[in-house]
C-alpha cells in the first residue's frame, strides 16, 4: 500500500475507515461531488482495500495476463498460438508503458489504469471480430452481458474510455458502409450505454473542480504543447507504427487488419489529445495512448510475420526481447529494493506504536525506475505531518502523525 491507498480505506463521506461493501456507495457518492466520476474504477480500488493483499495480487496479475490475452486475440484472432508475438506484445508493454509501477503494481493506479485497459480492450473485440470475420453472438445473455461491458468500458476512464466510444462508432461505420454488413443491434446498445455512462462520469461536480482545465485560450494552447510532448515520449512507437504500416500496405497484406491498426493509432492520439482541456496529465494517465500504439504496432507486425519480410520481424521481436531482458532485470531489482525498504518502514512504523510512540519519522524512499510503484509519487511529506498522504498513513495505521525523513 502506498499513497493513495490509504486514502481510500477511509469512506469519503464519513471519513471514517471502510469496514465492508455498504460502506463504499455512501463514499462513492461524495467522491463524484467532490473527487471525480470514475466511480467504476474507485468502486474497485475500495472494495480491492478491503481483500487480503495477496488476494488483491492475484487478481491484478491475472488482470495484467488478460491485457495481454486481449491483445493477442485482437492480433491473432484464433489461430495457434505464436510464441514470439505474444512474448513481443508483453516486451512491448514493459519497456514503453510509461509509468509501468504506478500502472501495474501500484493499487489504486492498477484498478484506474490496467483495468480501464482490460474492459476497453474487451469492450472492442466483439466489434473487432465482427469486423474482420463477421462474428456475432446470438445468445440473449451475451447481448445483455455486452451493454453492461460497454457502460462499464465507457464510465471507467476520462481518456480511454473516450478513446474507446470513439473507435467503437468507427468500427460501427466500417462495419456498415465499409463492409456493407448488418450492425448488430446490440453493438448499438453497447456503444449508446458506454456513451451514457461516459455523460455520467464526466458530469460529475468533482471532474468540473478537479479536472476540468479552467482558462482561457493560452491555457488551452498550453496543454496543446504538453500533449504533444507527452506523446513525443511515444516517438519510437509511432516510428514502427508507420514503417510497418507502408511495409505492409506496399505488400498488398490484408486490408481489413491494416484499417485496424489505424484504427488504434487513432485512439492512441484521442487518449492523449483529451487533455488538452483537463488541468493536469501524469504520465501514468498516458498508460493507455501507449498502450492503443502497442496493439497497432502489434497487429502489424502479426499481419507481416509470413510474409517475405518475417525476418525483419522476427529479428525486431528479438532485439524487443533482449532490451526486456535488460530493462527486466533492473526493473525487477528496483521493485525489490523498494518493496523491501517499503516492508521495513511498516516493520519499523508497527513496532514504534508497539512501545507507546506516537509520533513516527519514516525514512523516504527514492525508487531509481519507473516500474517501481512509488516512482513520482509523493511517498511522504519531510516537512508536514498533518500534509496528504502522511495524515491518512498516520490513521491508517492508529498513530498520531508520521513525517518523512532523508
Amino acid at each position: 500500500m502506498a499513497v493513495d491507498d490509504y486514502t481510500y480505506s477511509f469512506s469519503f463521506s464519513t471519513g471514517e475507515r471502510i469496514a465492508g461493501i455498504g460502506d463504499i456507495f455512501p463514499s462513492l457518492r461524495a467522491h463524484y461531488e467532490t473527487m471525480n466520476g470514475r466511480l467504476l474504477a474507485h468502486f474497485f480500488v475500495q472494495l480491492s482495500l478491503l481483500l487480503p493483499h495477496p488476494v488483491f495480487k492475484i487478481l491484478n496479475s491475472g488482470m495484467f495476463l488478460l491485457q495481454i490475452l486481449l491483445i493477442y486475440r485482437i492480433c491473432s484472432g484464433s489461430g495457434a498460438l505464436n510464441n514470439l508475438i505474444f512474448a513481443s506484445i508483453f516486451g512491448l508493454i514493459w519497456v514503453f508503458e510509461p509509468a509501468f509501477g504506478q500502472v501495474n503494481l501500484w493499487q489504486d493506479g492498477a484498478c484506474n489504469y490496467l483495468w480501464s485497459a482490460v474492459f476497453g480492450l474487451a469492450f472492442l473485440v466483439p466489434l473487432i471480430r465482427r469486423f474482420l470475420y463477421r462474428e456475432s453472438s446470438e445468445k440473449t445473455g451475451q447481448k445483455i452481458l455486452y451493454a453492461v461491458l460497454g457502460a462499464a468500458a465507457g464510465g471507467y476512464s476520462e481518456n480511454l474510455s473516450a478513446a474507446v466510444i470513439v473507435m467503437a462508432f468507427l468500427l460501427l461505420l466500417l462495419i456498415r458502409f465499409y463492409k456493407k454488413d448488418k450492425v448488430p443491434t446490440h453493438f448499438v446498445f453497447g456503444l449508446a450505454a458506454a456513451a451514457a455512462a461516459y455523460a455520467f462520469m464526466a458530469a460529475a461536480p468533482g471532474e468540473t473542480k478537479n479536472k476540468i482545465a479552467k482558462g482561457g485560450l493560452s491555457f488551452y494552447r498550453q496543454n496543446f504543447i504538453k500533449t504533444l510532448e507527452m506523446y513525443r515520449t511515444f516517438w519510437l512507437l509511432a516510428a514502427v507504427f508507420i514503417v510497418l504500416l507502408v511495409l505492409a500496405a506496399s505488400l498488398g497484406r490484408n486490408r481489413d487488419a491494416l484499417i485496424l491498426s489505424a484504427l488504434f493509432a487513432v485512439g492512441s492520439l484521442c487518449a492523449n489529445f483529451i487533455f488538452i482541456v483537463s488541468s493536469y496529465y501524469p504520465p501514468r494517465a498516458s498508460s493507455c495512448s501507449a498502450l492503443f500504439l502497442i496493439v497497432a504496432d502489434a497487429i502489424l507486425m502479426t499481419e507481416l510475420f509470413m510474409t517475405k519480410h518475417s525476418a525483419l520481424i522476427i529479428s525486431f521481436a528479438f532485439v524487443m526481447l533482449m532490451v526486456t531482458f535488460y530493462d527486466g532485470s533492473v526493473g525487477l531489482n528496483d521493485i525489490y529494493i523498494t518493496h523491501s525498504a517499503m516492508e521495513a518502514n511498516i516493520a519499523s512504523l508497527q513496532q514504534c506504536k508497539a512501545r507507546g510512540k506516537v509520533d513516527i519519522a519514516l525514512p523516504m524512499i527514492t525508487p531509481s525506475t519507473k516500474y517501481s510503484a512509488i516512482k513520482s509519487l509523493k511517498y511522504l511529506d519531510t516537512k508536514d505531518p498533518s500534509s496528504w498522504p502522511n495524515a491518512f498513513m498516520a490513521k491508517y495505521y492508529g498513530v498520531r502523525t508520521i513525517i518523512g525523513k532523508q
